[in-house]
């Protein structure tokens, strides 16, 4: 389905527009398989990215597992769009609604039902406004209803059999092209190249982050002391970190 997906805008808009229960929804942008590399500390892929007309996102998680669709997951989502997806200035009263939807064959989320939204609530009962609010979708569940024929469609592998015709023309293009047959080599292929990608962007992270650190001490410390000082020889620092230091303070 991540395939089916992959540059449909439309597509994505009907999947948004059927959880939503808003048809009024314009979808302007979709990326897929979207990298957030956190040379820091964890990195996250995201399925699939939506932002429509108002600016309002929605990531849109296809996971099997009940694992991958851990609150805890959808915590970290929402804080990778957020660093990734603002613009530098922009006010915290200014941040937009942002989505994370699971669609999920784990029955639990939804507490057996087809659908569950997750907001946070103030214990005397207020909503806390921040914005944030997490759906979940039962894959499994068979309905007569518009989400009853998306989660159909979602599970179906025959397009004439398929309800929505954005989903069932990318359908039919896959399995024309034969992208279909190829889809479990080329994701091996570009997870390979993810993670290659992920290894060199950590190791930037860190040579960035560690020219930082050695920019900092040099505001109190020579060179000399850094490379020799028996205090730093645990740190292993060489004339190429002073190099890149002192190139940051140029």
């Amino acid at each position: 389905m991540r395939v089916v997906l992959a540059r449909n805008r439309r597509g994505v808009q009907d999947i948004v527009r059927v959880i939503m229960g808003d048809d009024s929804i314009v979808v302007k942008s979709v990326w897929t398989q979207l990298d957030y590399a956190n040379p820091a500390g964890h990195s996250v892929q995201l399925d699939v990215l939506a932002e429509d007309g108002k600016g309002e996102r929605y990531n849109i998680e296809i996971q099997r597992d009940g694992r991958g669709a851990s609150p805890l997951r959808a915590r970290y989502n929402f804080a990778a769009i957020d660093w990734n997806k603002t613009n530098k200035g922009t006010e915290y009263e200014d941040l937009p609604r942002t989505w994370v939807i699971f669609i999920t064959e784990d029955p639990s989320y939804t507490n057996g039902g087809p659908i569950a939204f997750a907001e946070r609530y103030f214990r005397d009962g207020r909503k806390f406004e921040d914005r944030q609010t997490v759906c979940y979708v039962y894959a499994g569940y068979v309905g007569d209803g518009l989400l009853g024929k998306l989660m159909a469609d979602f599970r179906e592998t025959d397009p004439d059999k398929m309800y929505f015709r954005n989903l069932v023309v990318r359908v039919k293009r896959v399995k024309e092209s034969g992208m279909e047959k190829m889809s479990d080599i080329l994701g091996a292929m570009l997870e390979k190249v993810r993670k290659q990608s992920l290894e060199r962007g950590l190791e930037r992270g860190v040579e960035k982050e560690r020219a930082r650190t050695v920019s900092i001490l040099l505001t109190t410390h020579s060179p000399d002391s850094l490379l020799n000082d028996p205090q730093f020889s645990p740190l292993g620092y060489t004339q190429a970190d002073i190099d890149a230091a002192l190139a940051l303070q140029k």
